[in-house]
This record gives structure tokens, C-alpha cells and sequence, in this order.
């Protein structure tokens, strides 16, 4: 038996989202990250080719850290990610265009991907100009308080295609969807593949071609919570489950 969707409208409060002025001090970083590392905010990391924290390494992100993204570069997670901002000082990931004067498109840069058997938390974050802003691939990381923005494909994709047990990420008081005018109505918000077992609760998500797309197949078919959200303003669904999901 499939579970109870409830989707209502909850107050949440608005995030303002501006552009925030880079240090002036700035590390550019590249490669495999094989030890326990932290970027602070001391300095803007600048991200010139992909970034992969390998397990059981453990990549610590301050409260208040810019990290700007080349074309085509991400942060490729193995072991464990801890990116943990708060309401005075949030972590900002976006395209290296994304700076005063500069002329950002969505899909600048890759995203942030936890690979299978990795870990993390992302709280109080903003990710915005990425394909996919956050790929979760048969992991279990938790979303708190993120706002996930102007996407060429997906804002969070789960993927727990041969996941067993199935992953179990948590989203939670995220607001997804499209800033940008030229993008509104295009891509999804949560996109959900198979055998998951996910909880979204207090998410504003807006904006988007469909605001949460559920797909699998037989025994593969993803399991989901969805409460206290709103969502609304979207091209074609709201909610949309298929192939047996």
C-alpha cells in the first residue's frame, strides 16, 4: 500500500537570497581530498576541476564559505560531507559567474554528489546554476534548511536503483524551485528513482516543470512521506508518480 501523501500550505520564512561578495582571498582546489579537510571562511574556494573526498575522509565546510564552481567542475562526495551554515552566516555554492557582474546560466556547474555508501549533512546552504544542485546516488545524507535554485535538470535527485536496503534521505524545510523568470517552469524539484525510502516535511518547492516526480517499478517502487509542504505554481504537476511508483 502506497503512503499518504498530505501536501498543505506551511508558513515558512523567506530567504533572502543575494549575491554575496567573495574574499578577497581565494584558494583554487582540484583532485582527490584523501584526508580530513576544512575550507573556511576565511577565503573563497574556487573550484577549478572536480573535487572527489574520498571515504573514509571527511570534508568540514564553515558556516559562512563561499566555494564558486568552474564550468563543468562538482564536488564529488565518497566518504563524508558536513556543510553545516546557520541563519547569519549560510554556505553559498554557485557558479563561478555567479559574482557581481558576471552572467550565470543554469547548468554552470555539475552539483554536489553523494556517491554510493557516503554520508553528510547540508544545513542552511544555498546551490543555485548547477545541473543537478544536489545527486544523491544509494546514500542517505540529510537536507536541512537548504535553498536549491535556477537548476538546468533537477534540484535534488535521488537515485536508489540497486539500493538494498533502500537509502533513506532526509529533506527537510528546503525551498526548491526557479528564481530566474527564463527559467520558471522548467525542471523537476525532487526527482525520486526506486527503491528509496524518503522523507520530505516543510519544503517550499515552486516554480518548476513538475514540483516532485516519484518513478519506479514492481518491488523497485520508491516509498516517500510528504507533509507540511507547499507546492505550487508549477507548469505540469505538483506531485506526479508513475510507472509504479
Amino acid at each position: 500500500m502506497k503512503p499518504r501523501i498530505l501536501v498543505c500550505t506551511v508558513i515558512l520564512a523567506q530567504f533572502l537570497i543575494a549575491w554575496a561578495k567573495p574574499s578577497s582571498a581565494t584558494v583554487e582546489i582540484s583532485g582527490t581530498i584523501a584526508g580530513d579537510t576544512t575550507w573556511t571562511n576565511t577565503v573563497t574556494i574556487i573550484v577549478t576541476g572536480d573535487v572527489t573526498v574520498t571515504g573514509p575522509a571527511t570534508l568540514t565546510i564553515d558556516a559562512g564559505t563561499i566555494v564558486l564552481f568552474n564550468p563543468e567542475t562538482g564536488l564529488y562526495i565518497q566518504g563524508q560531507l558536513t556543510a553545516e551554515g546557520n541563519s547569519a552566516n549560510r554556505i553559498l555554492f554557485t557558479s563561478s559567474a555567479d559574482t557581481a557582474g558576471g552572467t550565470p546560466s543554469a547548468g554552470g556547474w555539475g552539483g554536489i554528489k553523494f556517491e554510493a555508501n557516503s554520508d553528510g549533512i547540508l544545513r542552511d546552504c544555498d546551490l543555485r546554476y548547477a545541473n543537478r544542485c544536489v545527486d544523491i546516488d544509494r546514500s542517505s545524507p540529510e537536507l536541512d534548511r537548504c535553498v536549491i535554485e535556477d537548476f538546468s535538470s533537477r534540484g535534488i535527485y535521488v537515485d536508489g536503483s540497486s539500493s538494498n536496503p533502500p537509502i533513506k534521505p532526509v529533506i527537510e524545510y528546503c525551498v526548491i524551485g526557479q528564481n530566474d523568470l527564463n527559467l520558471q517552469g522548467t525542471g523537476v524539484g525532487i526527482f525520486v528513482y526506486r527503491n528509496v525510502d524518503v522523507t520530505i516535511s516543510g519544503c517550499k518547492i515552486s516554480n518548476c516543470r513538475d514540483g516532485i516526480e516519484l518513478y519506479g517499478s514492481g518491488t523497485l517502487a520508491p516509498r516517500f512521506q510528504v507533509t507540511g509542504c507547499e507546492i505550487r505554481d508549477h507548469a505540469s504537476r505538483g506531485v506526479y508518480t508513475h510507472a509504479g511508483g
